[in-house]
């Protein structure tokens, strides 16, 4: 600004800071604004930070001291007694700040850090009852209407930031109540959830019994098992004492066999001797031998067949003793399985089974050709959720085109497009005239080159807008080399009446300044063919660093993909293809003349765009393209309801056809369950034919009988025949004559009977050895086995009921397969548990976060109803304690004034009474309207409505610039006078700033130690006395 150094100790009370116009009395209140944290533009003395900087400097420096004392300090740890806070701003527009303790070490450098330190201290830089700049002082006082007077009123009060908070937490509840009812109606499909769970629970439960039946079934299968081993073991233990029977048998027989070979040897040595005695002797005893010999032998052959008859006789009797035994123990067994089974009930058991078999195969068909169905329906519905999302995108696209050619054209139309119109109407004659000095070679430098838009393309045409909007003004410059050129061509422009921007040509590298590759800027998104056009918008928009996204979503996303979740490096800003800008701050081009261009005219064309007569060429053929396009997005659109309105159709097949899926499964698994029960059952209950094993037993019983008596037949003629074999042997033994050969034939006999004799016992002995190692090995096995088996049964032996492992095994098999089916049909208990567990604690938890949201909600609607009537007795009190100090204000001037506030209508508006300077109350005296006071009576008016406002706020300091501009010296008098009062009453903790260029020394009171007046040097102006002649 215009101190090059300026230190200002401030009174903690009433400061007045006076000096002559131009002395830099309101630079100090810009100084303090901006130190602050306050924009440029806040301060109503320049448009950017950069024009703060004084004439001839690179940079400047701000800094102020605020006082960090009382139990309410801001961190005083760190900052001590006293805050200093300095802002650095550069040429360039670029700035920094320092925080810094009370000794001057540093402490932060962020703006984050600063607005932490104005907030706990209730400073508000933007506030204008706060700061009261001189622009916006003189506006104040001699042209505010009353909705102004109003609004000033409501934000420096802060009424109007209030308000505008409670309409904010008011939406944000109504928002979080449309979401709460949006939450609460999916509760009952949870609920639907949790019961459709619990019925899943209740069908698991159901198969408890038969887990616990298959589990005692594998029990008894063990000891079934166990039981058949022991069945073996005791069959081979008699098979081993039957085989060493008959090895003692064998043993006996060879015993026999040994005597009677001894036997036939000793009568074989007497017959030789009495044969020999024989040969000598003629009595006719050899005759009566040969025959009694002859009788023997039939004898001997008869008894033989009675022996043969009998042994048959007595086998087939053991063969139907067995027999009869066995139909005996079957039909013990089957009596003790039918235990008063009625027939009539197996029969119609069967009948059932078969029934339900026929209505599970007709079940099982329909889920088949349900699930057939299904797959056809559900590939029909997702081809046709395809041409759905293709016609929405067909669509989208179409609509887009549309819009796109229809704006173009319209824009062509309306504006007679051509490439130069589009820089403003008089801009051909400007680049007329710019041609002509040309030719008279009338430029000292090279010829003005723009407007810069002619020498931009585009490559990425969706963000036209967007690069056109921030550009701006900037594209219809003109870059000169000269002075003398560039006012050669603003007087172009003046006669033109055509304001343009102009630039110098400088030379720029933006190596290394760029950000990633694979960011869209702005410089690449464009092509330019003149590399002094490149420079001047990398110089004044920095194009290179501004980013370009699609969606405020991406931009977000690349906004904060940098360090601290910054913006990345060299990146200022970023914008979207809807022109919203996503940080940075921003930054204007310098201050230059501007060109009026065509309205809503694009003054940037696309890469693909050759010249601009094309596009008045080719609107025509654009608004063919439109209706022919209109048409086929109507013809979509009807392709669309039709192909949406058939995917419903689909879905509400699939729907009903998953139900019905659903049924028939749930049939099938019943009547398959009901199939295995009753199979189970008569398995359980299987009934024998009795009958037929009483009429084998009966046909057994009459054999025995039969063979009984041919038995008892024969054993008597065997006996009569060994009778007489005896008597003819005794006969034969008493004759002399005696075959020896029959005696050898016998010995021979009874030696090849000891060799038979003598195998089988060889045999039974490899048998028994062979037995015994068997049943050795099976009763370790069987021991292993029963340990197993107690080990699995907790110690228990199970009883088996005399079933078969087997039988057993097909009675688990099937129980088995029925759980299985019933687990795939509704999982297993631990998931149907742990699936109705999640869906109660889901249920149980919504129902309490719903009950919770909406008790919240409820509190909360509450709680802004008693803000909001907090905040209409808040506005009454200020308004009554506003009306009333104006009122006293003014009385003491003599004047009588009071405030009218309309809350409705948002006005407030002043009513004073000049004339009542004696007190005395005249009927024919009328309140004034402002507009008819005096400058200084309005001025006067307008600061005690200022002091009255004071009184409804509370900041640390107020400043208030030039006040008294239209004052006269009487008025003035007593409004510096009320306002060292106000100051000073109360023992207000107020700093006060208040700037004039009045003298102060006929102000009362200013001799106080409260008060402090600072008068600043003349302004240097480096100007000599004007030698004007005395008149």
């Amino acid at each position: 600004m215009c101190h090059q150094f300026l230190e200002v100790d401030f009174c903690p009370n009433i400061n007045f800071v006076i000096g002559h116009n131009g002395s830099g009395k309101s630079a100090i209140l810009t100084g303090i604004m901006v130190c602050l944290g306050g924009k440029a533009k806040t301060t109503d003395r320049a448009d950017s930070l950069k024009s703060l900087v004084m004439e001839g400097q690179n940079a400047g420096s701000v800094r102020v001291a605020i006082h960090n004392k009382g139990f309410d300090a801001f961190k005083p740890e760190i900052y001590g007694q006293t805050i200093q806070i300095e802002r650095k701003i550069s040429k360039d527009g670029s700035g920094s700040y320092r925080i810094m303790d009370e000794i001057g070490t540093t402490q932060a450098h962020t703006k984050e850090e600063l607005t932490a330190i104005l907030d706990h201290m209730s400073i508000s830089i933007d506030n204008p009852l706060n700061i009261l700049t001189q622009d916006t002082s003189r506006q104040f006082l001699a042209n505010s209407t009353p909705k102004d007077k109003y609004d000033f009123f409501s934000r420096g009060t802060l009424l109007t930031q209030l308000s505008e908070d409670h309409q904010f937490i008011d939406g944000c509840i109504k928002t979080a109540r449309t979401s709460f009812e949006r939450r609460e109606a999916l509760l009952p499909e949870l609920k639907d959830a949790y019961k459709e769970a619990k019925a899943v629970f209740d069908e698991v439960k159901k198969f408890e019994g038969l887990e616990n039946e298959i589990n005692s079934l594998k029990e008894q299968l063990t000891w079934a098992i166990v039981e058949e081993r022991e069945a073996i073991l005791v069959r081979e233990k008699r098979g081993l004492l039957l085989v060493e029977k008959k090895r003692d048998e064998r043993s006996a027989q060879l015993e026999e066999n040994q005597e009677n070979l001894d036997l036939q040897f000793e009568r074989k040595r007497t017959k030789e001797i009495f044969l020999e005695a024989m040969k000598t002797d003629n009595d006719p005893l050899h005759v009566r031998f040969q025959e009694a010999k002859e009788q023997m032998a039939a004898l001997q052959e008869e008894r033989q067949k009675f022996e043969e008859g009998e042994s048959h006789a007595q086998s087939m009797l053991r063969g139907a003793t067995r027999s009869r035994d066995a139909m005996q123990a079957k039909i013990d067994q089957e009596t003790r399985k039918l235990g008063g089974l009625d027939r009539d009930a197996r029969e119609r058991k069967v009948a059932e089974i078969e029934r339900l078999r026929e209505e599970k195969a007709a079940a099982g068909n329909r889920a088949l050709q349900i699930t057939e169905e299904l797959e056809t329906l559900d590939a029909s519905k997702l081809a046709v959720e395809g041409r759905i999302s293709h016609l929405r995108e067909q669509i989208s696209r179409l609509k887009h085109s549309i819009e796109s050619e229809g704006t173009l054209c319209r824009q062509m139309e309306q504006s007679n497009y051509d490439r130069i119109t589009a820089y403003g109407n008089n801009m051909p004659h400007v680049l007329r005239e710019i041609e002509a000095i040309k030719q008279q070679r009338g430029w000292r430098g090279d010829t003005p080159l723009g407007p810069l838009g002619i020498f931009i393309k585009l490559k990425e045409p969706e963000f036209k807008k967007t690069i056109e909007a921030v550009l701006g003004p900037l594209l219809r410059s003109f870059v000169v080399d000269t002075v003398e050129d560039r006012d050669q061509l603003r007087a172009i422009f003046n006669r033109h009446r055509c304001n343009i921007l102009m630039q110098d040509k400088k030379e720029f590298n933006i190596t290394g300044g760029e950000p990633h590759p694979d960011v869209l800027t702005f410089y690449r998104a464009m092509e330019i063919k003149e590399p002094v056009v490149m420079r001047q918008l990398v110089i004044h928009r920095n194009i290179e660093k501004l980013g370009l996204v699609h969606t405020k979503h991406e931009g977000d996303r690349l906004a904060t993909s940098g360090e601290n979740r910054a913006m990345p490096r060299n990146l200022m800003t970023v914008y979207t293809v809807d022109n919203v800008q996503i940080g940075g701050h921003g930054g204007d081009v310098s201050a230059g003349s501007r060109c009026r261009a065509g309205n809503k005219v694009p003054t940037i064309f696309n890469h693909s765009e050759k010249s601009f007569t094309f596009f008045l060429i080719g609107c025509r053929e654009r608004r063919t393209t439109i209706d022919r396009l209109t048409h086929d997005l109507k013809e979509l659109n009807q392709q669309l309801s039709q192909t949406e309105e058939e995917c419903n159709g689909f879905i509400r097949q699939i729907f009903t056809l998953k139900n019905d899926k659903q049924q028939t499964t749930r049939l099938t698994f019943q009547l398959e369950n009901n199939i295995k029960k009753l199979q189970d059952d008569m398995i359980e209950e299987e009934p024998a034919q009795i009958s037929i094993f009483e009429e084998k037993k009966q046909e057994a019983e009459d054999e025995m009988k039969l063979y009984q008596v041919q038995a008892d037949d024969l054993r008597g003629s065997k006996l009569r025949i060994s009778k007489d074999i005896r008597v003819r042997h005794t006969e034969m033994t008493h004759m002399r004559r005696d075959n020896l050969r029959e005696i050898e034939e016998d010995i021979q006999k009874l030696e090849r009977t000891r060799y038979d004799i003598q195998a089988k016992h060889r045999e039974m002995v490899t048998r028994a050895e062979s037995l015994q190692a068997i049943i050795a090995q099976l009763e370790e096995e069987i021991h292993t086995e029963i340990e197993q088996a107690l080990e699995i049964t907790n110690g228990q032996r199970i009883e088996t009921h005399g079933q078969t492992p087997d039988k057993i095994g097909q009675i688990l098999r099937n129980k088995e397969v029925a759980l299985r089916e019933a687990v795939e049909f509704t999982g297993s208990k631990e998931k149907a548990i742990s699936n109705l567990n999640e869906r109660h604690q889901i249920l149980n938890d919504a129902e309490k976060e719903l009950q919770s949201v909406d008790a919240l909600l409820i509190a909360l609607e509450q709680a802004m109803q008693v803000r909001m009537n907090d905040w209409e007795i808040l506005r009454s009190k200020i308004s009554k304690r506003a009306k009333n100090t104006f009122t006293m204000m003014m009385n003491m001037r003599g004047f009588q004034g009071k405030v009218l506030l309309d809350h409705e209508h948002k006005t407030l508006d002043l009513k004073v009474d000049v004339h009542n300077l004696g007190g005395s109350q005249v009927k024919n005296n009328k309140e004034k309207d402002p507009k008819t006071l005096s400058g200084g009576e309005k001025s006067f008016s307008t600061v005690c409505l200022l002091l009255s406002l004071w009184e409804s706020m509370g900041n640390p300091f107020r400043a208030l610039d030039e006040f008294d501009v239209f004052m006269d010296a009487v008025n003035r008098r007593i409004s510096m006078q009320n306002m060292i009062r106000y100051a000073r009453r109360g023992g207000s903790l107020s700093q006060y700033i208040f700037i004039t260029p009045q003298d102060m020394s006929h102000v009362p009171d200013m001799n106080g130690k409260d008060v402090r007046v600072h008068k600043l040097r003349d302004p240097e102006r480096n100007q000599a006395r004007l030698n004007f002649a005395r008149v």
